[in-house]
C-alpha cells in the first residue's frame, strides 16, 4: 500500500465529469471514497448493488478524473483495485458559457433565497445587483483607486 498523500481541498472538473455526478449512485460513490479508500466490492455491498454495475460507473468516473486508483493488493489469484478521491470538493467552471449578467444574479437571488435570507427574487433586483457588481469591477480594476489587496485572501479591506 503507497503512502497516503495529502489531497487537494477543490479540483476543477469538465462538463462530462460534471455531467456524470448527475447520476445518483456516481454520487453515492463519490462521497464513500471522500472518507476512506474502498474496492469495487465493498462499494457495491454498501450500496446493495452488483460489483458489475460499481465497475461500470467505477470506470466513467476514473476516466474523467473524479475518483483515482489508490492501490492494488493480491487476494489469492485476484487482484483488488482500491479506489479514492484526488479532491475533497469538484467544481465545474467553464468560462464558454455564454450567460447573461442578469440571468447570473436572478440565480444568485435564488439560490439567496433558497438559504432563508428573506431576499424575495426580481429582474429589478437583478439588474441592480448586476450594477453593483460592475461599479465593483470598475473600482477593483482601477490602479488609481489605491486600494491594496492581500494576496493570500484577496481581501481588499473595504468590504
Amino acid at each position: 500500500m503507497e503512502a497516503e498523500t495529502l489531497k487537494p481541498h477543490v479540483k476543477e472538473i469538465t462538463r462530462e465529469g460534471f455531467k456524470l455526478l448527475e447520476d445518483e449512485t456516481r454520487r453515492h460513490i463519490v462521497f464513500m471514497l471522500r472518507d476512506e479508500t474502498l474496492n469495487v466490492k465493498e462499494i457495491a455491498k454498501r450500496l446493495h448493488l452488483t460489483p458489475q454495475n460499481i465497475y461500470h460507473h467505477v470506470n466513467k468516473l476514473q476516466d474523467k478524473g473524479i475518483i483515482k486508483l489508490n492501490y492494488e493488493q493480491r487476494n489469492g489469484h485476484l487482484v483488488e483495485s482500491y479506489y479514492s478521491v484526488p479532491a475533497d470538493t469538484y467544481i465545474y467552471c467553464d468560462d464558454k458559457i455564454t450567460e447573461s449578467s442578469t440571468r447570473r444574479c436572478m440565480d444568485i437571488l435564488f439560490g439567496l433565497q433558497e438559504l432563508g435570507t428573506g431576499i424575495k427574487p426580481s429582474l429589478k433586483t437583478a439588474v441592480q445587483l448586476e450594477e453593483l457588481h460592475e461599479k465593483y469591477q470598475t473600482t477593483v480594476n482601477d490602479p488609481m483607486n489605491g486600494y491594496e489587496f492581500c494576496e493570500q485572501c484577496s481581501y481588499s479591506g473595504f468590504f
